[in-house]
């Protein structure tokens, strides 16, 4: 979800574990030319998560080596890239109280974290079932400064993959 930090700790993450990480918003504004702002603004938000599904499939079948991959907190949405996400990830939850984390996303260039509190927690609720449907495991990071998420994060890591990160 919008605010939980994901970017942050995707990079850290990726740091300590000296392999790379993509963000996947990110990866879509690229493939666009567009930011996803504007994307959302020109297209609407099924266009985005069209081009989000898409950057997600060509990533699974382009990368050779393992990677940290920040996703946007919409990428569930899609049914196709849920069976990515169960099939080719650790996926990890980074999750707060709906309160905290619209603090942290408001006033952003984040286009659903604009229309209010209560709108951000219904769009909460909806996810929220397919967040911990998908997820291996739940970080809550409201109480966690992101250095110590990743410590955590890198200590499950190896606990959870083989040498060569699978």
């Amino acid at each position: 979800m919008m605010g939980a930090g994901k970017s942050t700790v995707a990079q850290q993450l990726a740091e300590r574990l000296g392999c790379p990480w993509y963000d996947l918003d990110r990866m879509v504004e690229q493939r666009l030319g567009k930011s996803v702002h504007d994307v959302f603004a020109r297209t609407g938000e099924a266009a985005f998560r069209e081009a989000e599904a898409s950057a997600l499939a060509y990533l699974v079948e382009s990368a050779s080596t393992p990677y940290v991959l920040a996703t946007g907190g919409g990428t569930p949405l899609k049914p196709q890239s849920q069976v990515l996400l169960g099939r080719d990830f650790l996926v990890i939850w980074l999750d707060g109280r709906p309160e905290i984390l619209f603090q942290r996303a408001e006033g952003s260039a984040r286009p659903l974290a604009s229309q209010g509190l209560a709108a951000f927690a219904r769009l909460y609720a909806v996810r929220r079932p397919l967040y911990k449907e998908l997820a291996l495991l739940r970080v809550d990071t409201e109480s966690q400064d992101p250095e110590k998420i990743v410590t955590a994060l890198v200590r499950w890591w190896k606990e959870h993959t083989d040498d060569r990160g699978r």
